[in-house]
C-alpha cells in the first residue's frame, strides 16, 4: 500500500512537518465509503502514536479537509471521513503528482538506458567487483620478525 510505504518514511520524521496530512489523507481516502477510520486506527497505519495521529486530525479537520464524528456502532468512538474539500485537495495533489511524473518519465527512461548501455559495455561495474575491491580483499603479506621468532 502506497500510504504505508509513505508513513514508514513520515514516521522517522515529525509527521505533521513533513508529509503528514497527505499522507493521512491517503490513508483515509483508501478505505471505502462504509469503512470509517479512528484517530487509533489512523495512527496505526501511520506507524505513529496515538497524540501525533490526534494532533494531524486536528489540522484535518481545522483546515476542512476532514471531519469527525460520532461513531454509529460505538458511541465511545470517533470516526474519520474526507469532506468534499479533502477528496478534491487530494485529486488535486494527485494530478500534480502524475503531470510531474510525465514530466521527468522520460528523463528517467533516458538516464536508466544509459546506465545499461554502460553497464553493457563494461565501463560500469556493480559495487564490490572492480579492480580496487578485489586487492583490498587479499590478506596483507606477513613479515616475520627474527627479533621474536621463538628458539628450537
Amino acid at each position: 500500500m502506497l500510504a504505508r510505504g509513505l508513513a514508514r518514511h513520515a514516521a522517522k520524521r515529525d509527521v505533521e512537518e513533513d508529509v503528514g496530512i497527505p499522507v493521512a489523507m491517503l490513508v483515509l481516502r483508501g478505505c471505502p465509503d462504509e469503512q470509517r477510520v479512528t484517530v487509533g486506527d489512523l495512527a496505526r497505519q501511520l506507524l505513529i502514536k496515538h497524540n501525533s495521529a490526534v494532533g494531524l486530525v486536528d489540522r484535518l479537520v481545522g483546515e476542512e479537509l476532514a471531519v469527525r464524528e460520532q461513531s454509529t456502532s460505538d458511541r465511545r468512538k470517533v470516526e474519520l471521513r474526507l469532506t468534499r474539500r479533502g477528496r478534491e485537495v487530494l485529486a488535486r495533489l494527485a494530478a500534480m503528482h502524475r503531470h510531474e511524473l510525465q514530466r521527468i518519465g522520460p528523463l528517467l527512461s533516458r538516464f536508466f538506458a544509459q546506465l545499461s548501455r554502460l553497464e553493457g559495455a563494461g565501463q560500469l561495474q556493480a559495487p564490490g567487483t572492480g579492480r580496487l575491491q578485489a586487492r583490498q580483499r587479499r590478506p596483507a603479506a606477513r613479515k616475520v620478525s627474527s627479533v621474536g621468532a621463538p628458539r628450537r
